[in-house]
């Protein structure tokens, strides 16, 4: 009776096996570690019958980047005995790949998230296997926790009978192991469960297991029942072996684990089965946000990193990777930006979270006038602060003049993380390089090399060149800039250089290109060859050409007006600029008389603005001994018929703690109100103590000028409590002073006279 029981298993499972090893699938898929040469796919004749490619017109057929139409239409030649694998490689592959091909054809051009049909009856014929998945970019590679197919060989599992023939569902890697970058080592020879037994033994392994993750875990509890198998030729059952080391029952991580089992007959013939425990990590990551600020470099152009974003987001399995859109920035967009960062684990679930980035430009435009050429004339040229392994040799070069002598100039080395002096402090140039003035590699110019211990790695850092005087002449920085926030620096902004080292061997730096003879003429590289101690490659430093003095002819009337942009010769500056002739705003003050005799309420008046203003603070007239709170309110047109409405006003900014000076002296506000009044329109304000203690005096009649200049007038008002109640007493005039900005006349000009 067991012999029949066992007799009927084997028929069942032979059954089962037949019906599925009957057609041709792909057997092992090859992406070298960028060596594009070594690229490999080998398909597998599992039937016990010869397949002739060319009979039935099977196709392999490469979809690239997403693509829903293939770019490559490989047609196959050849016959695949039974059992056996059918290798196509480039004709440049290595001699290793070579040794074990069967067809070559540069068309095997496949990328780590590309995809493949193996196609019979020609290229719109049925679909029998899929590595992949047609129409969709995975980004750089179809991946797992455990496996991805980037850099990596992949062979599939002996179990797996039959290929994929759905091109449009979810590719999972489940049917397939990883082996590591450049292994060939299974190239040319699969191992399978379509494979006939020559030993006797039968052997059959479970099912395929998927297990979702235990909640808050990278890993779960899986239970499975042993394999089972049988001799042919005894015509008994065999025990079965766990020739892998988690049994059922164990706790099993996130990703595929492969289980064996072996079975031994009584003539020691051994054969093996496996299947695979897949555990899944559903669990979405928790996305956790920070708002930063980036600062555009001097190319008016910003970088965000993911990890600047992210605030602790977490994952119940450790690693996931970040990523960040949008992580480029330019000048168009200074101000506010509302970035994605998006956190994606091991198990493809992804969470996002959303932060508010400032852009800032906070780097000053470099401007050369016409006439006596003038720059900085002593400027770092070149240094070294990262390689590959332990950091070697770190320098800092300056360039400059033949015959300066830096004695007593210095570096200040800045941690960017923290904004912080980091590295001892001052490093004086004699203490770092054997020789302190500059010499003559030609054209009068010439480059010392000053050997600076431990310059950090940056994202970011930096530092600063510091002449005898101990004036700071720059403060450049690498891999971002940041705000010194203490030392020589304290309060200054760095200068990104725009570019980073990033750890290449020994033997490159960062260096300065061009021709000229200040620092704004040249432009930093990319690594090269380093150069330290002398001028750099691809430079050329001149003596400054000096240009005649530009003339100016006066007109009739004495007078001549010439266009800034007249007296430039170059300006650099990343994100645009207004010239002007430097006159800006002038600030102005209108004065109304300290006549005193009337008090304790607020003051409401108009100004008439003759030109536009700004108004940006008051002086007031206050009670001797008070200390009190002052509001400013503003409105458009005039303040009569608001007297009773707050709804009207707008509360624009408060003073807090006002002393005053007391009687027959005006009081400070300090504020910066900011407050624009168009030319031809007029304004009303209601400066008022929260309380009381203001001093004014009586009018004549409402409306009445009380002073006035070129730009602005002031007119009698009211008096009134702070908070818009009671009597309102007018006529009643403002004491002290009107605190206003005005916009030059012509600031796109400059005026001469005689």
């Amino acid at each position: 009776m067991k012999k029949l029981l066992f007799f009927l298993m084997l028929l069942a499972y032979s059954a089962t096996t037949l019906a599925q090893c009957n057609e041709l699938f792909i057997s092992e898929y090859i992406e070298a570690d960028d060596n594009f040469r070594n690229r490999a796919i080998e398909l597998f004749n599992p039937t016990a019958n010869p397949i002739d490619l060319d009979t039935d017109d099977y196709r392999l057929l490469l979809y690239s980047n997403g693509s829903s139409t293939y770019g490559q239409n490989i047609n196959l030649t050849g016959v695949i005995a039974p059992y056996d694998t059918f290798v196509i490689c480039r004709d440049d592959a290595d001699q290793v790949v070579l040794d074990v091909a069967d067809q070559f054809t540069n068309s095997i051009a496949h990328n780590g998230d590309d995809t493949y049909e193996l196609r019979k009856n020609g290229a719109t014929g049925a679909i029998i296997d899929v590595f992949g998945q047609v129409g969709f970019d995975p980004g750089s590679q179809w991946s797992n926790s455990t496996c991805g197919t980037r850099n990596n060989t992949l062979t599939r599992n002996a179990n797996v009978l039959e290929g994929d023939t759905n091109s449009s569902d979810t590719f999972e890697l489940t049917e397939w192991t990883c082996q590591g970058a450049d292994n060939f080592t299974f190239l040319g020879n699969h191992t399978g469960d379509c494979i006939p037994s020559t030993s006797g033994i039968t052997i059959l392994c479970p099912a395929d297991i998927t297990q979702p993750a235990t909640a808050g875990l990278c890993e779960t509890i899986v239970n499975f029942s042993d394999a089972t198998a049988v001799d042919l030729e005894d015509g008994v059952a065999l025990t079965t072996t766990l020739e892998t080391n988690l049994p059922s029952g164990s706790t099993f991580p996130v990703g595929n684990t492969l289980v064996s089992f072996s079975a031994t007959d009584s003539d020691g013939n051994t054969e093996t089965c496996s299947f695979t425990i897949t555990v899944v990590d559903e669990e979405f990551p928790i996305a956790v946000c920070q708002d930063v600020t980036v600062a555009l470099s001097s190319q008016g152009t910003g970088v965000l990193a993911p990890s600047d974003l992210d605030a602790g987001s977490t994952d119940n399995c450790s690693g996931f990777d970040l990523s960040v859109d949008p992580s480029t920035f330019t000048c168009a967009d200074v101000g506010e930006v509302t970035v994605m960062l998006s956190i994606t684990d091991v198990g493809g679930n992804v969470a996002t979270c959303s932060a508010t980035v400032t852009i800032i430009d906070d780097i000053a435009p470099v401007v050369n006038c016409i006439g006596v050429p003038s720059g900085l004339e002593v400027f770092v040229n070149e240094f070294h602060y990262d390689n590959a392994g332990a950091d070697v040799n770190e320098f800092i070069e300056i360039a400059g003049p033949a015959g300066t002598d830096l004695t007593d100039w210095a570096i200040w080395k800045y941690n960017g993380s923290n904004g912080h002096v980091t590295g001892g402090g001052e490093w004086l140039l004699q203490d770092a390089g054997a020789e302190v003035v500059i010499d003559d590699e030609g054209n009068g110019f010439g480059a010392l090399v000053f050997f600076v211990d431990s310059i950090q790695n940056g994202a970011p850092d930096g530092f600063i060149l510091i002449d005898a005087s101990g004036n700071i002449l720059q403060f450049l920085s690498y891999e971002g800039s940041f705000t010194a926030l203490n030392g020589p620096a304290e309060g200054m902004t760095s200068t990104d250089i725009g570019v980073v080292e990033g750890g290449l061997p020994t033997g490159s730096s960062l260096q300065l290109s061009g021709t000229g003879s200040f620092y704004t003429d040249f432009t930093w590289n990319d690594p090269l060859p380093e150069s330290p101690g002398s001028l750099n490659a691809g430079q050329t430093l001149e003596v400054p050409v000096v240009l005649p003095p530009y003339e100016i002819v006066l007109g009739s009337d004495g007078t001549a007006s010439i266009p800034v942009a007249t007296f430039i010769s170059s300006i650099e500056e990343g994100c645009g600029y207004t010239l002007s002739n430097g006159e800006g705003d002038v600030t102005a003050t209108l004065a109304a008389p300290l006549v005193g005799g009337n008090g304790n309420f607020g003051n409401m008046f108009d100004i008439n603005a003759l030109n536009e203003i700004t108004i940006n603070s008051f002086d007031i007239h206050g009670d001797a001994g008070l200390t009190f709170d002052v509001q400013v309110y503003a409105k458009s047109g005039t303040h009569v018929g608001s007297e009773n409405t707050p709804g009207d006003w707008t509360l624009i900014d408060t003073a807090f703690g006002i002393v005053s000076n007391g009687d027959d002296a005006t009081t400070p506000l300090n504020l910066m109100l900011d407050y624009v009044v168009p030319a031809g329109e007029t304004h009303a304000f209601f400066v008022s103590p929260i309380g009381e203690g203001m001093n004014y005096h009586n009018g004549t009649a409402l409306g009445t000028v009380v002073s006035s200049d070129d730009n602005m007038e002031l007119l009698e008002g009211s008096a009134k409590a702070n908070d818009f109640t009671g009597t309102t007493f007018a006529p009643r005039v403002f004491e002290g002073n009107v605190i206003y900005a005005v916009i030059a006349e012509n600031p796109t000009m400059f005026t001469f006279d005689c």
